[in-house]
């Protein structure tokens, strides 16, 4: 005999004329009254789902029929809802609106890396920065996304911060006056108000970023990644580079210019190198301010305290060919 299965709604039987429970035979199909016995409906279909062994077929088991047929189990280990009756129709809605939702954050946080990949490349035209300097910011963008840390909208300063790190890292640095000055008109900002602005992202970024940076110092440019560029801007021999950079790293190291930026600081050495070693155009303070854009006092002070304590910044085997030595360095 057939799987006999109880109907849990009661049904009036024409015979009895009351409410009776009714039995489903699996075999026939039959519906009939568990009272009198009288098949109150032949080969009824059953709509529910289907339990077989499929062991022969190489399925596991007590598997459902449905769900080997529907793809309700998916290869993924991810379930999908299925059923017709209302309840099912809501949970199936319910989880294709979870899965758009998530389709459609992935999908918007790639638009938003693509845009600013676009805006990388329009500053990065303003500062001559190479392939690998963009390449490596947006490394670095894509793992403020993972750490669900970049939004739209981001002002310049952000862009520009993103771009000084990585400058960082590809060890060819770019100092904020320089960035400001080549960015601000594109932003339609002043130069001081962004690199401010600039200033703060670096240190904030930094932080967020510290696993992904090998730079340990927020906003630090060794001065051999400044030297060449600025001996090359003030028109003079790279012979001047290396006692330049010897004299910023002994001036860092003795903690005797922690006061002054980065760029006075080089430029200074690069001004008292070239006027010890005597060349023929020798640079003035001017010349320094509008090469690196900065103010004549922030420039002019620094060279003062580098020219104060040259004796002790020089390499040993330096030759001063200037008549008249340290003494005759202009004030």
């Amino acid at each position: 005999m057939g799987d006999l299965a109880i109907n849990d709604r009661r049904t009036t039987c024409p015979t009895c004329k009351d409410k009776t429970t009714t039995i489903m035979d699996g075999s026939t199909g039959d519906f009939i009254c568990t009272n009198c016995g009288l098949v109150l409906q032949g080969q009824c279909l059953d709509e529910g789902k289907e339990w077989r062994t499929f062991a022969s077929e190489g399925i596991e088991m007590g598997q459902k029929f449905g769900a080997r047929e529907r793809g309700d189990a998916c290869e993924d280990g991810s379930t999908t809802m299925s059923g017709a009756d209302a309840k099912s129709l809501g949970l199936q809605k319910a989880q294709r609106r979870a899965e758009y939702s998530a389709l459609g954050a992935a999908g918007e946080a790639d638009r938003q890396l693509k845009s600013y990949e676009g805006r990388l490349r329009g500053v990065g035209s303003c500062l001559g920065i190479t392939e690998a300097i963009l390449v490596k910011a947006y490394g670095l963008l894509k793992a403020l996304s993972d750490k669900g840390e970049f939004k739209s909208g981001q002002r310049a300063s952000f862009l520009c911060a993103v771009l000084y790190l990585a400058c960082l890292e590809e060890r060819s640095a770019r100092t904020y006056k320089e960035f400001a000055h080549a960015v601000a008109p594109m932003a339609n900002v002043k130069p001081g108000q962004l690199e401010a602005q600039m200033r703060k992202r670096v240190v904030e970024l930094t932080k967020t970023l510290s696993s992904e940076l090998d730079s340990n110092q927020a906003g630090y440019i060794q001065p051999e990644e400044l030297m060449a560029r600025f001996v090359n801007k003030l028109g003079l021999s790279n012979d001047i580079c290396k006692p330049a950079i010897h004299v910023c790293s002994e001036a860092y190291r003795l903690n005797m210019t922690w006061t002054h930026s980065q760029e006075a600081v080089t430029i200074g050495a690069v001004m008292v190198v070239a006027w010890l070693l005597n060349v023929p155009n020798k640079p003035h303070l001017e010349d320094a301010v509008k090469a690196i854009k900065l103010d004549f006092r922030v420039v002019g002070k620094a060279y003062g305290e580098i020219r104060r304590h040259i004796k002790g910044l020089l390499p040993k085997n330096f030759v001063i060919r200037l008549p008249g030595g340290v003494e005759a360095l202009p004030r």
